[in-house]
């Protein structure tokens, strides 16, 4: 599997913590994979949305360790791939939701590229399901305290 050097929580990420600290709950919405290399002048923290998105992928999985880090994550299959491409990319996207007293949502902050990692040269190549090798993994993204 891709082997993620340097995964960060974004500069927006760490924005929408300022939310989480005001009363917003935090919500992670989907996790996204790609293919692309970090652009030029850009640095993990500096990512706003991942480069090539190769496929967006829903949460079915968030835990908490007893060390206190999250983990996310989702089920990947290649299923619906027509071309190989190298697994570079792992983005976690969340939100902020302001609740009422009554429960009910009283506003939302953007979706935003709450934790961006790039595997750059060690990324793993993906084959087409039509080569007649199906990959079905689950990709986790860890937020570390």
């Amino acid at each position: 599997m891709s082997a993620f050097y340097d995964n960060n929580v974004t500069d927006v990420g760490r924005l929408l913590l300022g939310d989480v600290q005001m009363g917003a709950s935090f919500v992670p919405t989907k996790i996204v994979i790609g293919k692309g290399y970090l652009p030029q002048g850009k640095t993990t923290r500096t990512m706003t949305d991942v480069a090539d998105v190769v496929k967006e992928l829903a949460l079915n999985k968030a835990t908490k360790n007893p060390d206190g880090d999250a983990i996310f994550g989702a089920i990947f299959s290649n299923e619906d791939i027509q071309e190989a491409f190298y697994y570079r990319e792992l983005g976690l996207y969340a939100k902020g939701v302001y609740y009422n007293q009554s429960g009910g949502v009283e506003r939302e902050t953007a979706e935003v590229l709450y934790s961006y990692g790039n595997a750059g040269e060690n990324a793993e190549l993906i084959p087409a399901y039509s080569t007649g090798s199906l990959i079905c993994w689950f990709i986790s993204a860890m937020i570390r305290r």
